[in-house]
């Protein structure tokens, strides 16, 4: 099924709910980044660009209509 068809992407409040999670990705990814200290820069630099495309992702994705990668992680054990 194409994204397209996926009912779940045209309803106009899952994309709103994409985006918003998308924005709290990207302010997560802030956050870590400024809680980080000096011994722990290169892990929470690594995970902030992680939390930070995840978020993007979920912003152009509800921004174009379609799943985004965190949508298609679940349903985890």
């Amino acid at each position: 099924m194409k994204d397209s068809q996926d009912p779940m992407v045209a309803q106009k409040r899952h994309r709103a709910v994409t985006a918003v999670f998308g924005i709290f990705l990207l302010g997560l990814a802030a956050a870590v980044i400024a809680s980080s200290d000096s011994s722990t820069r290169l892990p929470a630099a690594l995970a902030a660009v992680a939390l930070a495309v995840l978020g993007v992702d979920a912003l152009v994705s509800a921004v174009r209509g379609r799943r985004a990668w965190v949508s298609r992680l679940g349903p985890l054990p």
